[in-house]
């Protein structure tokens, strides 16, 4: 899988308009969040069989057992979740 961009994104050229240059943003962001959910999906199911400390292993995503949202919070940075 990967992003679709279009010829557009050559440098040379540049864009040709405000809604080509921020649909390749968005394009380009968008792929960088999902890449770290498609890839820590792929390593937890690669690695589904193991036991312990080794089932799973990801530089991009964290896996807790036992854990649940108990509530949110609201301050000045945004939206705050308590775990347990």
């Amino acid at each position: 899988m990967g992003i679709f961009v279009d010829d557009y994104l050559c440098l040379s050229t540049g864009f040709s308009n405000a809604d080509d240059y921020l649909d390749v943003q968005f394009r380009l962001l968008r792929e960088d969040f999902i890449s770290t959910i498609r890839n820590g999906i792929k390593d937890y199911k690669k690695n589904q069989k193991l036991k312990g400390s080794e089932r799973f292993k990801s530089g991009d995503v964290k896996l807790y057992d036992d854990l649940y949202v108990a509530g949110t919070c609201f301050g000045r940075d945004g939206i705050s979740y308590i775990m347990r």
